[in-house]
């Protein structure tokens, strides 16, 4: 529900995780947990002569965790420090004992927000892992596309290019893999049925049977692909005035990462912000839409809904967008 009602919002209707991650609103059982691990630091160390903490302290009991009852409060609290190791008995930061309890609250926030954004940045990279051979799926593409991005310490900020001027949700929608303009991002084909990921293939180039990703799209796609090269030239002076890696030495996936906003490798953090301004890539997504708009084959008419059941998803694709939103920045164009 809180990937859908987020998705309804922005208007962007990719893979949720990847809008989670770069939108910085970590999955609802990780913030639950954070929550939790605060409102026991309140009522125990902070706070504890209030009314709320002393029916806790009362209603507290003793038994081990597996004996409480899964819907009571004590078996969550205490689940949720047990999974990230907090003594319940000490105070987790002695040193500002004699600071005001607001900052040690703030203090101890921040706390758990480096814990669960490490526990969250481990679910990222095992979900990116796929078997040797198959391609890597709409999930594990935007997280190779954001690695760098993910590396930040505090997953509960947004992305650094959601926090410039510039218009952002064309960048998100193609990042998140929601648009209708590269193949890998569409759940369905031309023919209303569902295309397995791997056979996703690129229009232009046919009959040669190559899969359209952001790579192909962005480097190698003889009629894409030139459209990069103004974004691509902008980058290489960038990477020489940051004094960063030649553009030849990163590999495709890096490539992509950059064009699509991604800090590079090695960027100090306190340039990240002048990089974004300076290699926001608005003309470069712009021209592949128009692009593809002119491009593109047309749209055969609907077949029967039946066919289109019978027809199942991979599971790459369950739950995700199956048209495009009409808030569209296409229309704009």
């Amino acid at each position: 529900m809180q990937n859908l009602s987020l998705a309804r919002v922005l208007h962007v209707y990719g893979d949720h995780t990847a809008l989670l991650a770069d939108t910085g609103i970590p999955p609802l059982q990780l913030t639950k947990y954070v929550h939790l691990a605060q409102l026991h630091f309140r009522l125990t160390i902070t706070r504890p002569d209030t009314l709320p903490a002393l029916l806790f302290k009362k209603l507290n009991t003793p038994f081990p965790l597996s004996n409480l009852h899964t819907t009571t409060l004590d078996y969550h609290i205490r689940y949720a420090t047990h999974a990230f190791k907090i003594d319940l008995q000490t105070d987790p930061l002695p040193r500002m004992v004699s600071q005001p309890s607001k900052n040690r609250e703030r203090a101890f926030r921040k706390v758990m927000r480096n814990i669960i954004s490490d526990l969250w940045k481990g679910q990222l990279h095992n979900a990116a892992h796929t078997p040797s051979g198959q391609p890597l799926g709409r999930k594990a593409s935007y997280i190779h596309i954001a690695r760098d991005d993910l590396q930040r310490l505090d997953l509960f900020k947004s992305a650094q290019f959601l926090r410039t001027p510039h218009n952002q949700l064309p960048l998100l929608r193609l990042r998140t893999q929601a648009t209708s303009y590269i193949s890998t991002h569409l759940h369905l084909s031309n023919t209303h049925t569902s295309t397995p990921y791997a056979e996703r293939y690129c229009s232009s180039c046919l009959p040669l049977k190559i899969l359209e990703n952001e790579a192909h799209t962005l480097l190698h796609c003889p009629h894409s692909s030139p459209l990069a090269q103004p974004a691509i030239h902008s980058l290489m002076l960038n990477l020489r005035r940051f004094d960063l890696w030649a553009w030849a030495t990163y590999t495709d996936t890096q490539k992509v990462a950059m064009l699509l906003e991604s800090i590079p490798p090695k960027l100090d953090r306190q340039h990240e912000k002048a990089w974004v301004l300076l290699t926001f890539p608005t003309q470069l997504i712009y021209s592949i839409q128009s692009h593809s708009r002119l491009t593109q084959p047309p749209v055969p008419p609907s077949t029967s809904l039946l066919a289109t059941f019978l027809s199942s998803p991979p599971p790459d694709d369950i739950h995700y967008q199956v048209c495009q939103s009409p808030f569209d920045e296409n229309a704009s164009l």
